[in-house]
């Protein structure tokens, strides 16, 4: 079977038009935030990082909605929304779980959930760490993915969370 994960460049229709026209396979295109068609299997994982700042904007039957940019090395500049839910942990720490994450881009978006732990302090910057699994794409992110670990801050008096996170991009 033939892939064509990228039919934008004349290269990528060139490649999709003669694989149906000759009958070797199945030509499907899949716009993605790559430039260059690829024929075969969808590539290999890349590595990732970026940086987040995000605050609460709203609070409504005990979710915390959130909004905030991001930076990330392979997808740009974009805006996140988080949907989390906050409850005690063991001593001196705070669960974190977002039911609902999205990333949105000029590529797309990706979706997905994550998990965190704040470590309470006595001051108003507290310690966050966790994992993004953002599984789910749309427009030319479509069928990619983003695991990330992170680790940053809480600064509780100026509503600002920021975090910097390492992962991997699935393409």
């Amino acid at each position: 079977m033939i892939v064509v994960r990228n039919a934008r460049t004349v290269a990528g229709a060139a490649l999709a038009a003669g694989a149906l026209a000759a009958g070797t396979g199945v030509a499907q295109a899949h716009a993605s935030h790559r430039t260059r068609a690829r024929v075969g299997p969808p590539t290999a994982a890349m590595h990732d990082s970026g940086k987040t700042w995000f605050s609460i904007v709203r609070t409504a039957g005990g979710i915390e909605y959130t909004a905030g940019i991001i930076s990330d090395r392979a997808l740009g500049n974009g805006a996140i929304t988080y949907q989390l839910a906050v409850r005690s942990g063991s001593a001196g720490t705070i669960d974190v779980t977002a039911r609902r994450v999205t990333l949105y881009t000029k590529k797309g978006s990706l979706s997905g959930t994550a998990t965190a732990t704040i470590k309470a302090a006595n001051t108003n910057q507290q310690t966050i760490t966790g994992s993004l699994d953002l599984t789910r794409g749309t427009g030319s992110l479509r069928g990619d993915s983003l695991q990330a670990n992170f680790s940053g801050t809480a600064d509780l008096a100026k509503n600002l969370i920021q975090f910097d996170y390492r992962g991997t991009l699935g393409l």
